[in-house]
């Protein structure tokens, strides 16, 4: 075990950091708590190297998964219980970061539970690992983030998601964050600059006049197929539109419940599953399967799978996969789409995030349910 930091000499190492991006306020004194927590507004005033940090734990929904996007996983030294490959982690939703690193994981030590369930640090675990740095998802709040660094002494990495999700200017500023952070900018601009070049592609595309519908899809829990999102941003970069965009009572880029009725009355062309979900789907479906035969997607065998958007946050490369994915059956005669081998593509996107090509990998699971297919609901039922 290491032998506790001496805060004076943590702070004397300390580089100080501006309350904000492009703020007048006077900038906080030197030691001060405001010095300890990075978050995205900070990313013009703070070095290429800030300091070569060797004991990193990541805490929160999504924190792991960013960080293993960018930083160097031999630094990790715990995960929380859901990244590692304890029986609480094991069968858990596809989060392909966890699957590409789950040896990697089990070896660590554990920073608490984690998972939706337990949003709350175990801070006695934390102190006796003695981290240098901590990367952290929760509540992005100063004075949370204050209490964390005032008891372990060391910084702390406020991330953000944005609602856009990988395509989403917040996302890649906390990509570009740990990278000054953690002195890992080229591998960061890589990350960038494949999700920019992805994102301009998919802009030459015309939006389709057909009428999707997503269900199915979690967040905090598992759902059924009346589990949407409005403005869902793989339809949004797809190009291709949802009768739940127009729908006044939800709220955009949330997860939301509609009704049968409201189902029913839009009655979608064609319909994605979100696989974390689709057991609930399947078994509403073989006891009330009436309920569904009005629609025409189902009556017309189209309805297809799509692998979970959030697993304890949002899986930034599933949400790029499934893109490509309905966007290549919206859009097929497309040049884009002529000469593409579309699980090629998906293992370059995995590659790009995970440094993995597991598509075979991750579809093969029962709980894909056979990955980015076309679903048989009556064989599903039986």
């Amino acid at each position: 075990m290491y032998i506790m930091k001496s805060k004076l000499l943590f702070l004397a190492a300390l580089i100080p950091l501006l309350g904000g991006c492009g703020s007048n306020e006077t900038p906080a004194e030197p030691g001060s708590l405001e010095n300890r927590i990075y978050t995205i507004e900070d990313i013009s005033n703070i070095a290429s190297s800030v300091k070569d940090y060797k004991r990193v734990v990541c805490l929160g929904a999504g924190a792991l998964r960013y960080y293993s996007y960018i930083g160097d996983l031999n630094k990790l030294i715990a995960v929380e219980d859901i990244d590692s490959a304890t029986t609480f982690g094991v069968g858990q939703a596809i989060r392909p970061y966890y699957d590409a690193n789950k040896e990697k994981f089990s070896t660590l030590e554990s920073t608490g539970k984690g998972g939706p369930a337990n949003q709350e640090p175990t801070m006695e675990k934390l102190m006796l690992l003695e981290p240098d740095i901590v990367v952290s998802f929760y509540s992005p709040s100063k004075t949370f983030n204050a209490d964390m660094v005032e008891k372990l002494e060391c910084p702390v990495i406020s991330l953000s998601q944005g609602t856009d999700g990988v395509f989403d200017e917040t996302t890649l500023n906390s990509f570009r964050l740990l990278g000054k952070v953690f002195n890992r900018s080229d591998k960061t601009n890589k990350l960038i600059n494949y999700i920019n070049s992805q994102k301009n592609l998919l802009a030459n595309l015309t939006v389709s006049n057909e009428n999707y519908y997503a269900g199915c899809i979690g967040n905090w829990g598992k759902t059924s197929l009346y589990g949407t999102y409005k403005d869902f941003p793989v339809f949004k970069y797809a190009k291709v539109s949802s009768f739940v965009d127009g729908l006044s009572d939800l709220v955009s880029n949330t997860q939301a419940t509609i009704t049968s009725e409201a189902l029913i009355a839009g009655n979608p062309d064609k319909i994605f599953v979100d696989s974390a979900g689709i057991n609930n789907f399947i078994a509403d479906y073989k006891a009330n399967k009436d309920n569904y035969t009005s629609l025409e997607a189902i009556s017309n065998g189209e309805v297809y799978c799509l692998m979970p958007y959030n697993a304890y946050y949002t899986n930034l490369e599933v949400q790029l996969m499934s893109t490509y994915y309905v966007a290549s059956i919206a859009h097929k005669e497309d040049e884009l789409f002529k000469n593409m081998n579309i699980e090629d593509k998906y293992n370059e996107i995995l590659e790009n995030f995970v440094s993995k090509k597991m598509y075979n990998e991750l579809s093969s699971r029962d709980d894909a349910f056979g990955g980015y297919t076309k679903l048989d609901l009556d064989e599903l039922a039986k």
